[in-house]
């Protein structure tokens, strides 16, 4: 799935507002980005491409 950041109150120096960034998996209400190790809340983003597959 490919998300956009809507929103990085705090996360300034990890998020870039309107960068999109592929989830490398779901937990709880956060999203594990591919190529950070810790996780972000859904409310950050908004959903720009879901894929069929694991991998977009």
């Amino acid at each position: 799935m490919i998300v956009r950041c809507i929103d990085n109150t705090l996360q300034r120096d990890v998020l870039v507002v309107g960068r999109e960034y592929e989830v490398r998996a779901e937990r709880d209400d956060c999203y594990i980005l591919s190529g950070f190790d810790k996780r972000f809340s859904k409310t950050r983003f908004e959903v720009v491409k879901r894929c069929a597959t694991q991998h977009c």
